[in-house]
């Protein structure tokens, strides 16, 4: 359709547009002389007519008066087959990761699979994993066995920011496999590089900068060796 999402634009104006209408509650409490306590409200019970009113926080008062308006606010919905407290814990990461895919956008890399040829694919987040999970909790490579010998190599093309944002919790979920746009592959070396070898292509581990591309991948059985419990009695 030639539609797209200028996603910065969107937050910096809803940005503006809730400092305005918080700024406006501001002058019109001041200009018609309402005072405002901030913190946590609660009812002490009542002294002949009048509620009495507790507020904690950093400036705590009593107060008192004849009629109260109980303002519920609004509660954050679920998304599907994500438990709030799931998403609670993970927001500033996928926020992150989120600002990210949207500021840098596609690129194009060369890669090599095993002794297969060397291909050019375009790539949002190419992923090689030993493992299922990866950041907050993304199920990135939900098929991965890490006894497996191999590595799954997960490759996100060239999606759009708005299909991004509205697909976002199937990397919690481990269904974003079935988008058109994810490519999932197994191999035991994997060598990527840029298009262009002036192009920088930075290489993320688990949320850490290690370098940038060329690089290569490859399972070495035994390599490490991993200390357990002793199971004998």
């Amino acid at each position: 359709s030639g539609l797209s999402m200028d996603v910065a634009k969107m937050l910096a104006r809803k940005a503006k547009v809730v400092a305005q209408n918080n700024d406006g509650i501001l002058y019109l409490f001041k200009k018609n002389k309402i005072a405002f306590f901030h913190g946590f409200g609660s009812f002490a019970g009542k002294d002949g007519d009048r509620w009495k009113v507790n507020v904690a926080g950093k400036a705590p008062a009593e107060l008192a008066g004849t009629h109260v308006i109980i303002a519920t606010g609004s509660k954050p919905r679920a998304l599907p087959n994500v438990p709030i407290d799931n998403v609670r814990g993970r927001t500033s990461f996928a926020l992150s990761t989120l600002q990210q895919v949207v500021s840098l956008g596609a690129t194009t890399v060369r890669v090599r699979l095993d002794d297969k040829e060397e291909h050019t694919l375009q790539t949002v987040n190419f992923c090689v994993a030993n493992a299922r999970y990866f950041g907050g909790g993304m199920k990135i490579a939900p098929d991965a066995k890490i006894n497996d010998g191999f590595l799954d190599v997960i490759n996100i093309g060239d999606i759009r920011t708005a299909k991004i944002i509205l697909n976002a919790y199937t990397l919690y979920r481990g269904t974003h496999l079935d988008l058109s746009e994810v490519k999932d592959t197994l191999a035991k070396r994997i060598e990527a590089r840029p298009l262009n070898e002036h192009q920088e292509v930075h290489i993320e581990v688990d949320g850490e900068l290690l370098g940038r591309l060329p690089a290569v991948y490859e399972i070495v059985p035994g390599a490490l060796r991993v200390r357990v419990p002793n199971q004998t009695r």
